[in-house]
């Protein structure tokens, strides 16, 4: 059992947790304390479940998968819905990021196999 951060899984989370961090400045007041409080909430949510599931028996995994499995859906629901009301300033920021979000839930699905 590989240590959790030597995952490529684990790094690209926690990337994407770091630059979700690192965006709080844009986000409209109104919209901070929803959108930016739930998308911090879901990913710190992801990295947890990743380092959770490589410490598991692989009995135990499938249903941790089906979890985080949800919370990769859910980013991705929360990120579309924050580009829509056009809370990242950047234009790329949400096509790079919501890369990073595919490119987790592919790496999951190997992982999970």
């Amino acid at each position: 059992m590989a240590n959790y951060e030597h995952l490529n899984i684990y790094k690209e989370a926690y990337i994407l947790l770091r630059v979700l961090f690192s965006v709080v400045s844009w986000f409209d007041k109104n919209y901070r304390s929803i959108m930016w409080y739930r998308l911090l909430d879901i990913s710190t949510n992801i990295v947890s479940l990743i380092v959770k599931i490589n410490w598991e028996q692989l009995e135990k995994r499938k249903e941790l998968f089906n979890i985080l499995r949800e919370k990769i859906d859910n980013l991705n629901l929360y990120m579309r819905i924050s580009n829509d009301l056009k809370l990242f300033k950047k234009e790329t920021f949400y096509t790079e990021n919501l890369w990073r979000v595919v490119k987790i839930r592919k790496m999951m699905e190997c992982w999970d196999k």
